[in-house]
């Protein structure tokens, strides 16, 4: 994880870099701007799935929504699928699927054209079905308000073709962490972490984004590393978080474009442990069990509205398959993942 950190510093201080080394004109500096800010939140944005990949011309707000399905099935130990009877054999319970939705409402202003304020909220509903030793099958529900983010991006530099930029923000812990639900043991059970909806602590994170375009090709490369500072008043901490994530797009049109995008994530063990759940009782109980690496493959498509009344508009789709993964422990199979939004851009750029 902490080579992790020193990729995405490494990326920053490569910026400033060449930043200090090119020489433009105020007046050349200022058209770039015009151009880049425009331009990359409308046709050559990147996918509907990454947050925070551009930044606006001075006066301009943007409203998002999103809305993303998340599955998993069975079981994984390292890098191979476990059988739920072998699971079984160390465990009372095991999980057999989980589903996640989540509604995440956006927000960004650009107080100039060097910095933009973000923020994001998200309300998230999770389902879990699971299946006991004596072969009984029951199902836990969880669903609230997470965490919510707020961010400040800064132009690092901007050229001819490409602009870059970094983010530095922090999550508030506003996610319950004290879910519970029905289950054949208790009408009152505490659920596993992953069916929590926060982390319960004030965690940093700082990011650095490079995106451009070339005639129709659209680009773009974003790393983000998060911080945990300290436990919770669960008695645990959610490990650090690095994702990488890159993306090369085709524009058709004014109004169309097409993307690929892969993702690299690295998700921390937890630390410490919630004095309340077992961890004889089923994998997601111990913290041991937690911790892994993915890779993501996706898909997707962006349409424009550039002009009437819904100007400024931009629907997108995204959907990806976790294509590689190594965890610590046994932890569930993540599968599919689908993403759509729409977003809409007022102010002074239009």
């Amino acid at each position: 994880m902490l080579h992790s950190f020193r990729t995405t510093l490494l990326f920053v201080l490569l910026s400033i870099q060449v930043s200090s080394q090119d020489d433009h004109t105020m007046h050349h500096q200022d058209k770039l701007d015009n151009d880049m800010q425009h331009d990359s939140h409308l046709i050559t944005s990147g996918p509907i799935g990454v947050m925070g990949d551009h930044m606006h011309h001075k006066g301009t707000f943007m409203f998002s929504y999103r809305y993303m399905k998340m599955n998993m099935s069975g079981m994984y130990a390292n890098s191979s699928i476990v059988g739920e009877s072998e699971v079984l054999t160390d465990f009372v319970i095991v999980p057999s699927t989980m589903s996640m939705s989540m509604h995440m409402l956006g927000g960004m202003y650009a107080v100039s054209n060097d910095v933009t304020i973000m923020a994001m909220a998200n309300y998230s509903t999770n389902d879990m079905s699971l299946k006991m030793r004596s072969g009984t099958e029951f199902e836990t529900e969880s669903n609230g308000f997470g965490d919510l983010k707020l961010a400040i991006l800064a132009k690092l530099f901007a050229k001819d073709n490409y602009t870059s930029h970094l983010t530095i923000g922090t999550s508030i812990p506003t996610g319950n962490l004290e879910k519970r639900d029905q289950t054949p043991m208790s009408e009152n059970a505490l659920l596993a972490y992953p069916m929590q909806l926060g982390s319960g602590t004030w965690d940093p994170f700082v990011g650095f984004t490079i995106a451009g375009i070339e005639s129709s090709l659209i680009w773009g490369v974003q790393s983000q590393f998060q911080y945990r500072i300290s436990k919770n008043d669960m008695e645990y901490a959610l490990g650090n978080q690095f994702i990488m994530t890159s993306w090369l797009g085709y524009k058709t049109s004014e109004h169309l474009n097409f993307t690929l995008r892969a993702s690299f994530e690295d998700h921390g063990s937890i630390s410490g442990s919630n004095p309340e759940m077992n961890p004889m009782m089923m994998p997601l109980f111990n913290t041991e069990n937690s911790g892994q690496r993915r890779v993501n493959l996706y898909a997707g498509t962006n349409w424009l509205i550039n002009d009437g009344p819904f100007k400024g508009t931009r629907i997108g789709i995204e959907g990806g398959q976790t294509v590689y993964q190594n965890v610590d422990g046994i932890q569930m199979n993540q599968g599919f993942q689908f993403t759509t939004g729409i977003q809409f851009v007022f102010g002074s750029s239009h």
